[in-house]
C-alpha cells in the first residue's frame, strides 16, 4: 500500500489533521492540507468515473453486465384497469409511460403521457 492510498484511507475515517499526524511517523512534515489535496485528487477521479458510468447507462443506453441471469422479470407499471369487450379476458390494463429525468424533467410539474400501451393480464 502506498502512502497516497494510506492517506486516503485514513482521511475517510479520521480528520485530515489526525491522518497527517499518524502518517508523519512514516513521512516527516506531512501537513493536513497535503492529505486534503490527495483526497481531493482521488475524489475527482472517482467522480469522473462515476459520471462516465452514469452517461453510459442513462444517455447511451448501455446496460451494465450482470453476474447472474434472472429466471423471471417482474415489471411494475402505473395504469388504469379497463373492462374489455369481445375479448377472452374481461379486464385489461392501460399502462402509461411518463418521461423521467434528463432534459424533459420539470420541477414541480406533471409531464404529459408520452406513450400508452395496452396490456391484457
Amino acid at each position: 500500500m502506498t502512502i497516497r492510498e494510506l492517506a486516503v484511507k485514513l482521511s475517510t475515517e479520521l480528520s485530515f489533521a489526525r491522518a497527517a499526524e499518524i502518517l508523519s511517523y512514516l513521512v516527516p512534515n506531512l501537513s493536513p492540507m497535503t492529505i486534503w489535496h490527495i483526497t481531493q485528487e482521488v475524489g475527482e477521479v472517482l467522480q469522473q468515473e462515476g459520471e462516465e458510468k452514469r452517461a453510459a447507462v442513462f444517455e447511451d443506453g448501455e446496460a451494465p453486465g450482470g453476474e447472474e441471469v434472472a429466471p423471471e422479470l417482474h415489471i411494475e407499471a402505473d395504469g388504469v384497469m379497463t373492462k374489455l369487450q369481445r375479448a377472452k379476458e374481461k379486464l385489461g390494463m392501460q399502462a402509461r409511460k411518463f418521461p423521467t429525468g434528463g432534459k424533459n424533467k420539470l420541477a414541480g410539474t406533471v409531464l404529459p403521457c408520452k406513450t400508452s400501451l395496452f396490456l391484457a393480464p
